[in-house]
C-alpha cells in the first residue's frame, strides 16, 4: 500500500508492490490504461480520502507511482477549480463584445426620441398654464393646454399670446388666452345688453362656448380690426379683461398676429380635464369676407 499525503513540495511518495492500480481523491477513481482498476472499499481509505490522505495501490515500479501520484495531482488541482482555458476567455470576451454592441444598438431608441420630442416642442408645440377664468367653462382655471405654433389662427381659434399692453399687470405671467372673434380687416360690433356679437354686419351665435348665463356683451362696442392684428375675446364674458376692455390702451385692444405663441388644440393636465380644443369654425361660417359686408 502506498500513502500519499499532500504537502508543500517537493512531494515524496511511498509506495510498494500492489496487485491492481487504483487511485481514490475525494470523489474522483481514476484507473489507467494498464492492468485493472478497481475502486477500494476499504472503510479506512474512505475516512482519509475526506481527510484529503490518499491510498493508492500500485506495480512495484517507481515511475508508475511518479505518474499516479502526478496524475493525481494534477486532478485535485482541477477538482479545486483550474484556470479557464482560452477558449472559455475567448467566449466570456465574445459575450462581453456582445452586450456592449447591445448597448450601442439601443443608443439611437433613445436618443432620437429624446431630441425629435426637443425639437417638436421647441419648433412645434407650446405648453401652457392658464392664468386666470377668462375661459371659463372651456377650460379652468391652471389647466395646462398644448398649443401648435405653426398654426395660422382663424376665426373661432382660441389663442395663446404674449402679453400685448401690460394686460397682466398683476404678475400673473407673459402669456394670455382668449378666442379670435375679428382678423385683419373685419368689423366687430355688438350693441350691448345681451345682444349678440356681429362680425362684418352677420350676428353669430355664440352659445356653443360662452360661458352658461353670460352675455355676449354688456357693454356695446365697434371697431374695425387693423392690418396684422386680431380681436380676442374670452368665453366667460363677464370675467374676461379682453380686447373690450383695453380699447384706450397702445393698441386699441387689438393683439398683434405676431404676438401669437400658438393655437391651442387640447388640455393635458389634469388628467380628468383632458380633453380638444374646439375652434367652433361653424359659428363664422355665414361671416362674408373683410370689406364684403352687406
Amino acid at each position: 500500500m502506498l500513502q500519499y499525503q499532500r504537502s508543500s513540495y517537493p512531494r515524496e511518495y511511498r509506495y510498494a508492490s500492489g496487485i491492481t492500480k487504483t487511485l481514490i481523491l475525494e470523489d474522483f477513481s481514476i484507473g489507467h490504461a494498464r492492468g485493472t482498476t478497481s475502486v477500494s472499499s476499504e472503510p479506512s481509505v474512505a475516512s482519509r480520502m475526506l481527510g484529503r490522505t490518499y491510498d493508492i495501490r500500485v506495480p512495484a515500479m517507481a515511475e508508475t507511482g511518479r505518474q499516479d501520484m502526478t496524475h493525481a495531482e494534477n486532478v485535485a488541482n482541477g477538482a479545486r477549480g483550474q484556470k479557464p482555458d482560452r477558449n472559455s476567455r475567448d467566449s466570456r470576451n465574445s459575450e462581453d463584445g456582445n452586450g456592449k454592441e447591445s448597448l450601442l444598438e439601443l443608443i439611437p431608441w433613445i436618443v432620437v426620441p429624446v431630441v425629435v420630442f426637443a425639437l417638436i416642442r421647441v419648433f412645434l408645440i407650446g405648453l401652457y398654464v392658464i392664468p386666470s377664468g377668462s375661459m371659463l367653462d372651456t377650460i379652468q382655471l391652471k389647466d395646462r393646454v398644448a398649443a401648435v405654433k405653426v398654426i395660422k389662427p382663424q376665426r373661432g381659434d382660441i389663442v395663446v399670446f404674449s402679453d400685448p399692453d401690460n394686460w397682466l399687470a398683476n404678475g400673473e405671467g407673459d402669456d394670455l388666452i382668449k378666442r379670435v372673434i375679428g382678423l385683419p380687416g373685419d368689423t366687430v360690433s355688438c350693441a350691448g345688453n345681451g345682444a349678440p356679437v356681429e362680425v362684418n354686419g352677420v350676428a353669430i351665435d355664440e352659445s356653443t362656448y360662452l360661458k352658461a348665463g353670460v352675455n355676449p356683451s354688456d357693454e356695446a362696442f365697434s371697431v374695425t380690426v387693423a392690418d396684422g392684428m386680431m380681436w380676442v375675446m374670452g368665453d366667460n364674458r363677464s370675467g374676461s379683461a379682453d380686447s373690450r376692455a383695453h380699447q384706450s390702451d397702445s393698441h386699441g385692444g387689438q393683439v398683434p398676429l405676431s404676438d401669437v405663441q400658438g393655437v391651442a388644440v387640447f388640455t393635458f393636465w389634469p388628467l380628468g380635464r383632458m380633453h380638444v380644443l374646439d375652434g367652433h369654425h361653424e359659428v363664422f361660417v355665414d361671416v362674408p369676407d373683410a370689406g364684403t359686408s352687406d
